[in-house]
């Protein structure tokens, strides 16, 4: 099943410093839509429901005049029982639109549609800038304990198998924060910067490939090792780096050696939305990770 989030921003899988390459100027358009949102039950109260409807109205009206970014990741993963074989496929898909909300050029008016379920209609006017980028030709590797590259691991007796490392390189100077999101746990958890690390973001040096979650005495490492109580489980790994300053952020400050700095999902997005808003250089790649469970019974 498909699960597409909306974001108000393209997915910006390339892109370039301000100084190194001229960007062409964005357009800025005014845009009239008419939009309907439902209260999704998670929301504390009717301001909140106001709120949520609004932004639903502004992606509605970016969206019409800029079109959408979709980007796919489909993870399989095929086991062997005997003489039987079979693969399972999950996917996800992300739907972002090109451009970002300027501002009111009229008060937004909201109209009560029906109370059970909570539903209004919102209609907006106002201005929208395209979103447009360059691009910085970063490159990672993704790759198990026997050093093979790869995004499907496995949970056995044996620690190392649920192992997953990085590598990480930048023809420019700048700065990587990655999250792994675990939707069965509703949390996205901050694996760079480390735990014992300080820095917002960790700084990526010019021309040189970075080795990250496999030596743990070097800075303080923090070990990615998966495990799930389910028989297969995928995690989303976001790998966001940026030319300019990162300010990596959580919401729970992890209490215990082995625990790690997280927000909940939706947290890590809204997050990651305002991040890219404000910065047009910012990169994002995102991988799917399969972890088959061996131990589960």
């Amino acid at each position: 099943m498909k699960n597409i989030r909306y974001i108000a921003l393209a997915i910006l899988l390339a892109a370039t410093p301000l100084a190194a390459q001229k960007k062409a100027k964005p357009k800025v358009l005014e845009t009239h839509v008419v939009a309907t949102y439902t209260a999704q039950g998670n929301e504390k109260n009717i301001q909140e429901v106001r709120n949520n409807a609004l932004k639903a109205a502004q992606l509605k009206a970016i969206e019409q005049v800029f079109g959408t970014s979709l980007s796919s990741t489909t993870g399989s993963t095929s086991t062997v029982d005997g003489d039987k074989s079979s693969t399972s496929f999950h996917e996800n898909t992300h739907a972002e639109v090109r451009g970002e909300w300027v501002e009111d050029t009229k008060a937004p008016v909201f109209k009560m549609i029906s109370d059970d379920p909570l539903t209004y209609q919102v209609e907006v006017w106002g201005t929208v800038r395209e979103i447009v980028t360059a691009k910085i030709d970063i490159t990672y590797k993704i790759y198990d304990y026997k050093g093979q590259e790869t995004t499907q691991f496995t949970q056995t007796g044996l620690k190392e198998t649920s192992h997953v490392f990085l590598d990480f390189f930048s023809p420019v100077k700048g700065n990587l924060v990655v999250y792994l999101l675990d939707e069965t746990e509703d949390k996205a958890y901050l694996m760079l910067p480390y735990k014992y690390d300080t820095r917002p973001a960790y700084p990526i040096e010019k021309g040189e490939t970075v080795t990250f979650f496999k030596d743990k005495f070097k800075e303080k490492s923090t070990r990615m090792r998966l495990t799930t109580p389910k028989e297969m489980d995928y995690f989303q790994l976001y790998l966001i780096f940026s030319p300019n300053d990162i300010f990596s952020n959580f919401e729970e400050k992890a209490k215990g050696t082995y625990k790690l700095n997280t927000m909940s999902i939706d947290k890590f997005h809204d997050w990651l939305t305002k991040a890219k808003n404000t910065d047009k250089s910012m990169i994002v790649n995102q991988e799917t990770i399969t972890l088959t469970n061996n131990t589960f019974k």
